[in-house]
């Protein structure tokens, strides 16, 4: 496999991103809203100076990405996504990703951050063993309630 390298999500990335996290079965909802964000939420976000969004790519294809969100109030960071291609988890790009996240977390709040948290599935237990591996606590299992507004 060719080194993959971490940077900045690029709104040129987005249709990789979106395509990609419609595919990644662990992040449908079970709801009837749309199982991914819009095209013109990501350009916000990548844009938006609290936004953590992150990409791994090997050459110029986009392999696995972060998204996230540093909520200023209460100086907490959330992750939403942490997709790695099928074929490439397993290689360190899962692990790379959430690395660099956590320092983006502290590096957006000059450091005062000190609770970073996300929602995992349970029965995904290749992120649940990564979280764990970072010090991540898991808790208790949630049913996820939406509501459209």
């Amino acid at each position: 496999m060719e080194e993959f390298v971490i940077g900045k999500l690029s709104v040129t990335d987005i249709s990789e991103v979106i395509s990609l996290g419609l595919q990644t079965e662990e992040f449908q909802t079970g709801t009837d809203s749309a199982q991914f964000t819009s095209k013109e939420t990501l350009e916000g976000w990548i844009n938006d100076d609290n936004g953590v969004t992150l990409a791994a790519k090997v050459a110029d294809e986009l392999v696995g990405y972060v998204l996230g969100y540093y909520l200023q109030g209460p100086n907490d960071g959330y992750l939403n996504f942490l997709i790695v291609k099928q074929e490439y988890r397993g290689l360190g790009v899962g692990s790379n990703l959430l690395e660099k996240a956590i320092d983006e977390f502290k590096n957006k709040s000059g450091g005062r951050c000190d609770h970073i948290f996300s929602l995992v599935k349970p029965d995904n237990e290749a992120t649940l063993r990564l979280f764990e591996k970072y010090g991540f606590q898991i808790g208790e299992t949630f049913n996820y309630v939406e509501k459209m507004i």
